[in-house]
């Protein structure tokens, strides 16, 4: 398989590659938010699980292969107090009762381990005896490449205050990224992505791409803050965090966007105080800490010193943006 295995990232490359005779079925558990009443989507069922009892659709979902369609089942459970969520995926739209039958066999071999009622108990509680990890630091700077569209090499940026706050986690942790245009595909939305800052704890539902339907891209996964390890290398560039000659402010729950047209290359600068000590360390094609940021700032600027973007988040949910007057709205 190739791609991790995952409705946040989904082995796309096998999908667009599976033969009429093959399947591929992606399981993903999740873990209920803390003092939460179980989601009533999820009916609460016994292994092993039935693909029989799955609808032939997956909700909010895109056929993921248009002109040679895959078969696209998705079946929801509760199971030993997760959430899980299985789709299956078949080579064409009407699979056999033979290839049914072999996913079925693949799918009896799953296991849900049950949770103690300790371990619940911990979940949902902070520890008595354990002190406060020293908070960490990450100052960091790279120059990236924007992607050349229709003549013109842009960015595009946004931000928004934090939303919908659950028990210690955000729905929409405050947010501020810089990207690009280089993926057409919705699976793969996240790789337009430059860089992106994340203030406060997310939630295990939180998604840093979320007006795509059907794909998402969980904090909890990709970071809380994210270099593009394709489109970025460091940099020993000197970017100072000062929002000069820029205007903007503060924005609200839904998505300030901007457009900036530059050169070949930006310098992007990112400083953020985590709630622990950290590091960048690899995922997939980025660079990233998945430890909760405090407070993050971002300072964007062309190669030639003149800036462009300039934003910061707060674990307080406030976020603040500010653009050259070249940028327009989106």
């Amino acid at each position: 398989v190739h791609g991790l295995a995952e409705p946040s990232a989904l082995p796309y490359s096998t999908l667009l590659k599976l033969p009429a005779h093959g399947a591929v079925i992606v399981v993903t558990l999740t873990e209920p938010e803390p003092n939460q009443a179980l989601s009533t989507r999820y009916p609460a069922l016994e292994l092993p699980l039935l693909i029989r009892d799955a609808t032939p659709y997956i909700e909010y979902g895109t056929q993921l292969r248009p002109d040679e369609p895959l078969g696209q089942y998705q079946l929801r459970s509760v199971l030993n107090g997760r959430y899980v969520d299985v789709h299956v995926y078949f080579g064409t739209p009407q699979p056999s009762s033979a290839l049914r039958r072999a996913a079925q066999r693949q799918l009896e071999r799953l296991v849900v381990r049950s949770t103690t009622p300790l371990e619940r108990e911990r979940a949902g509680q902070p520890s008595r005896t354990a002190r406060p990890s020293a908070p960490g630091l990450i100052d960091r700077t790279f120059v990236c490449a924007p992607a050349l569209i229709g003549g013109v090499r842009q960015i595009d940026t946004r931000a928004h205050r934090g939303s919908g706050r659950r028990g210690s986690g955000w729905e929409r942790p405050a947010f501020a990224s810089v990207s690009t245009t280089v993926s057409g595909a919705a699976a793969t939305a996240i790789e337009d992505e430059l860089v992106w800052i994340a203030a406060g704890p997310p939630s295990g539902s939180a998604t840093i791409v979320s007006t795509l339907v059907g794909f998402t891209f969980p904090f909890r996964n990709w970071g809380t803050l994210a270099f593009n390890g394709k489109l970025c290398r460091g940099s020993t560039s000197r970017v100072p965090l000062a929002r000069t000659r820029l205007q903007g402010g503060a924005v609200g729950p839904i998505d300030d966007r901007w457009d900036c047209v530059t050169g070949r290359r930006v310098v992007v600068r990112v400083r953020a105080i985590l709630e622990s000590k950290a590091s960048l360390k690899s995922y997939r094609d980025f660079l990233r800490t998945t430890v909760p940021v405090k407070t993050a700032t971002l300072a964007v600027r062309t190669e030639t010193g003149k800036p462009l973007v300039y934003a910061q988040a707060l674990e307080s949910g406030k976020t603040f943006l500010y653009t050259a007057p070249t940028c327009l709205p989106d």
